[in-house]
């Protein structure tokens, strides 16, 4: 498996993180925190100090030892543009390097068409860099539900747009100005979720994003693992009911078909005539109507039973669980939890859950701390 993070100057992105997540860390807590040699530490440190994106505290005297240091991010040295894109719209974040949010913005663009989508987004992003010319700018970074080539630039496969084989970094860039790169949504989350300000951080995870796509992301130690040749991990194209409905990818049960909110919406209208235009109003519509109950309980079941398989061969057994369907999580929960309990019997750790706070920025975040991970990296 390959691994979003791993090795010596990959590392500088992590400690960047770490430090924009938790200020005033010393090289000693750096260690501590994220399991890294001292001697790949202070080397790393040190790196960042010259690349004039980290700068050094006053020393702290606190005993007869050697003085603590505390560290800090520059967060003016550089700025990444963020983008989130879903359904017809995209939340474009504008980012210092302390991974705060400067501006974010949602406009709505044209997802059928990547060259058009293009021609928006592009234009959008070039007006943000023309407000502030005086600004470094390091890059764009774009999240997208669907599998990304390795070098980051194309779009291999994105069932949610319907997109096969699209090079849209390279057009994104010239509409832009900006050097793109393109993630993995489900990438995106977890990175932010590895350091999300204020909240428990763990070092070894599995993140379940449900939207309009169902995705997972797998931790370890700090690091988000993808499959050869830019390959995400897919839980939304696993067959959990090869009785169920045909899925855009071809295979039939899909989890996608089962819980994608798209297709939640889409069953609840065929079966009770009602229509719903969110996740909230979804989820009011499941607690009033015993036929769309029904089937939100079902959803839930499928994807307690795909989450616990993952928990028995990853051997993970922390889940957090995001995304833009959490309104419909108290409908879900239950049958969750006997899906859950059905394929994870056999764990020393029985899997818990914890549910992470979902705002239409978080993807746009998570991929632009992932681009300055990229560019401190190189």
């Amino acid at each position: 498996m390959e691994t979003f993070g791993r090795g010596g100057q990959a590392s500088r992105g992590q400690l960047l993180a770490s430090l924009a997540s938790e200020p005033n860390q010393s090289r000693s807590d750096l260690v501590a925190r994220l399991g890294l040699g001292p001697a790949t530490v202070s080397t790393q440190v040190r790196r960042l100090i010259e690349m004039g994106v980290l700068r050094e505290g006053p020393a702290q005297i606190l005993g007869s030892g050697r003085p603590r240091v505390p560290l800090e991010v520059v967060p003016d040295a550089g700025h990444v543009v963020g983008v989130g894109l879903n359904h017809g719209q995209a939340t474009v974040a504008v980012v210092g390097l302390d991974g705060a949010p400067r501006e974010v913005s949602a406009i709505e663009v044209p997802t059928e068409s990547p060259a058009e989508l293009s021609k928006v987004l592009g234009g959008h992003v070039n007006r943000l860099l023309k407000r502030n010319s005086a600004a470094a700018w390091w890059g764009l970074s774009v999240a997208i539900s669907g599998v990304i080539s390795a070098d980051a630039t194309r779009v291999t496969i994105s069932v949610v747009h319907g997109w096969r084989d699209v090079a849209l970094a390279g057009l994104l860039t010239a509409d832009s100005g900006l050097e793109t790169y393109l993630v993995n949504d489900i990438a995106a989350l977890a990175y932010r979720e590895l350091f999300r300000p204020g909240a428990e951080n763990p070092a070894d995870f599995m993140l379940v994003s449900l939207g309009y796509g169902v995705g997972m992301a797998v931790v370890r130690d700090h690091h988000i693992l993808g499959g050869q040749q830019g390959a995400s991990t897919e839980i939304g194209h696993v067959s959990v009911d090869p009785l169920g409905p045909l899925c855009p990818c071809g295979n039939t049960g899909c989890l996608q078909v089962l819980v994608g909110l798209g297709e939640l919406m889409e069953s609840i209208r065929r079966n009770t005539g009602q229509g719903a235009a969110s996740a909230s109003h979804l989820a009011e519509l499941a607690a009033g109507a015993p036929r769309a109950g029904a089937i939100i309980d079902r959803a839930g079941y499928w994807l307690g039973r795909a989450v616990g398989g993952a928990c028995t061969m990853t051997g993970l057994s922390t889940v957090l669980l995001t995304g833009q369907s959490l309104p419909l999580w108290p409908g879900l929960q239950s049958s969750f939890q006997a899906g859950l309990a059905g394929t994870s019997p056999t764990m020393a750790v029985p899997p818990m859950v914890q549910v992470r706070e979902w705002d239409a920025s978080a993807e746009a975040l998570g991929a632009a701390s992932l681009m300055i991970a990229r560019r401190v990296s190189l």
